[in-house]
């Protein structure tokens, strides 16, 4: 009876955590492993506030004409249709001959079997804004094999 008592007991305590216990107030972008259509590997790795401050990571490029290190400056989430939609932006830090050159990555961590989760680049000849939309007006390739992963904070 004692044993009862005290699973009922750590159980209703368990329930009394409040919900933000377990939430994340970052952002987060990361994938590895993955292969578009177009011909880019892509990695990454970017976690940010949820008020766009605080963006810390990088992402990589692999293709067979060219392979480049982005140091992220911004990352924005937001929820969308069957998953979350992400932005991310910064500048070329390796290779030094690309150095500096802006680059804005969109992607999308689909939440419906059998939709594949889809990214997107381009680039610019100056360093990004400080903040990059979400929604970008650019294309989707879906992904042919990794996962792209997207939290949203709260």
């Amino acid at each position: 009876m004692k044993r009862i008592f005290c699973l009922a007991a750590a159980a209703g305590a368990v329930a009394l955590l409040p919900a933000s216990a377990s939430a994340s107030t970052k952002n987060f972008l990361g994938g590895g492993g993955v292969v578009a259509q177009g011909g880019f590997n892509f990695g990454t790795g970017v976690v940010g506030n949820t008020d766009g401050t605080n963006v810390n990571g990088e992402f990589t490029f692999t293709s067979r004409q060219l392979d480049f290190t982005v140091r992220a400056t911004c990352l924005n989430v937001v929820p969308g249709l069957g998953g979350r939609n992400a932005g991310a932006a910064g500048t070329i830090i390796a290779p030094a001959a690309l150095a500096g050159f802006g680059i804005y990555v969109r992607a999308f961590d689909s939440d419906i079997p059998g939709v594949p989760d889809e990214y997107g680049i381009t680039g610019s000849s100056t360093t990004p804004f400080p903040t990059c939309p979400a929604l970008a007006q650019f294309g989707l390739f879906p992904l042919q094999s990794g996962n792209i992963t997207i939290r949203q904070g709260t």
